[in-house]
C-alpha cells in the first residue's frame, strides 16, 4: 500500500497543493486543509504484479501513449481487486484525469474490454459504471466507506494472493 502526500503552500489566492513533505492535515486529499505547509495524504493500493504485466507494452487506451499504468475501472477502496480484468491501460495523465472525474471513458472503451466491463460490474451496479466512466467520477473517499469483500469474493478475485 502506498501512500500520497502532498503539501499544501501559501499562494496570493489562498492554498494550494502540491509536492511532497512532512507535516499536517492527515487525513485524505482534499481542499478542505489551506494550512501552509500542512501535508495531506491518501492511501492507495498499488497494482498487483498480474495487473501491471496485462498492461505491459500495451497503450493508452485514450491516446495509445506508452508507457500506460494499470488503471482501475472501479477502485480497489470500492470493491475494486487485484485480477487483471479490473483495469485498463491509460497513460499517466489519462488516468490521473479519470481518477479526478475530469475525462469520459466510455467512449474509449470498445468490445476489446468487454471482459473488463463485465468484471467491473460483479463490484458496482451499472448506473454506478456508467456514472463513472461517463465522466461523474467515483464518490470522493472521504464521502464513502470502503467495501468489505465477502471470503467467497476475495478468493474469486484473488485478494488472498
Amino acid at each position: 500500500m502506498a501512500v500520497i502526500t502532498r503539501v499544501v503552500t501559501a499562494t496570493r489566492r489562498g492554498a494550494r497543493v502540491d509536492g511532497s513533505a512532512l507535516k499536517g492535515c492527515m487525513g485524505t486529499l482534499s481542499s478542505k486543509c489551506t494550512t501552509p505547509g500542512a501535508i495531506e495524504t491518501e492511501r492507495r493500493v498499488d497494482a498487483s504484479p498480474a495487473q501491471r504485466r496485462k498492461v505491459a507494452g500495451l497503450g493508452c487506451l485514450v491516446c495509445g501513449r506508452r508507457p500506460s499504468d494499470p488503471a482501475h475501472l472501479v477502485p480497489q477502496r470500492l470493491g475494486g481487486c487485484s485480477r487483471p480484468e479490473c483495469v485498463v491501460p491509460l497513460c499517466r495523465t489519462h488516468h490521473r484525469l479519470f481518477d479526478s472525474a475530469r475525462l469520459r471513458l466510455g467512449p474509449y472503451i470498445g468490445r476489446e474490454q468487454g471482459g473488463e466491463i463485465q468484471h467491473a460490474l460483479t463490484h458496482v451496479s451499472q448506473s454506478e459504471l456508467t456514472r463513472a466512466l461517463g465522466g461523474h467520477g467515483w464518490p470522493a473517499p472521504w464521502a464513502t466507506q470502503p467495501k468489505e469483500m465477502s471470503d467467497e469474493h476475495q478468493q474469486r478475485n484473488g485478494r488472498d494472493q
